[in-house]
This record gives structure tokens, C-alpha cells and sequence, in this order.
């Protein structure tokens, strides 16, 4: 399968997990995507909370695609400027790393 896309975002537990072959790194679903010809993938490393996990993902798009036609910012960088708002967020319960760190970018930066 042909993916014909800029960047693959995975936005769910866990998907830039796999199994370690030697020789070959990680195989996963990460890996999966990047074959097929997406040069950039975003994924998470572990379990994710639903809440925190949108309120990434929301500000992510708005910052990479805004709507107002605007040019966004490069995905590494939305993706830490996104990062960045979770966990200084006014509700004050997502400081922890568990809540923003496991959002990963693989592959070209930009």
C-alpha cells in the first residue's frame, strides 16, 4: 500500500511501539507507515490519557494547518509547541510528563 501523505499521525496508544528485531531496529506500525512513503509519523510511546491526548492534538493542528490560511509551523515544531501546552495548561492537572512526553515525531523534522 502507497501512502501519498506528508506526515501519518497515529494518535492513539502505544503506536510507535513494536517488537526489537536484530538488525533491523524496531518493527511496529511506525516503521509500517514510513515504508509505505509517509515521510513523517507522529506517534505515542506509551498509554495515553483521552483528555490530554486531544487537547495535544487539537492545538498540534492548529498550529501546524490554522484554518485562517495563515502558513502553521513545521511539524517538529508544532508538534513541541503542542506539547508545551498540555503541560502548562490552566487546568494544572497535565504537568507530568506521562500526560505530553510520550508524543513522538519519526522521521524528517520538516
Amino acid at each position: 500500500m502507497e501512502i501519498p501523505a506528508d506526515l501519518a499521525v497515529l494518535s492513539a496508544c502505544e503506536t510507535g511501539t513494536g517488537r526489537v528485531v536484530k538488525g533491523e531496529g524496531i518493527v511496529g506500525l511506525t516503521r509500517a507507515f514510513m515504508f509505505a512513503g509517509a515521510p513523517r509519523v507522529i506517534c505515542s510511546l506509551w498509554k495515553v490519557d483521552d483528555e490530554a491526548t486531544k487537547a495535544l492534538m487539537v492545538k498540534f493542528y492548529e498550529l501546524w494547518n490554522p484554518k485562517d490560511g495563515k502558513k502553521g509551523l513545521g511539524v517538529a515544531a508544532a508538534l513541541k509547541q503542542a506539547q508545551e501546552y498540555v503541560r502548562d495548561h490552566p487546568n494544572g492537572k497535565w504537568k507530568h510528563p506521562y500526560y505530553w512526553a510520550a508524543w513522538v515525531l519519526w522521521g524528517l523534522p520538516d
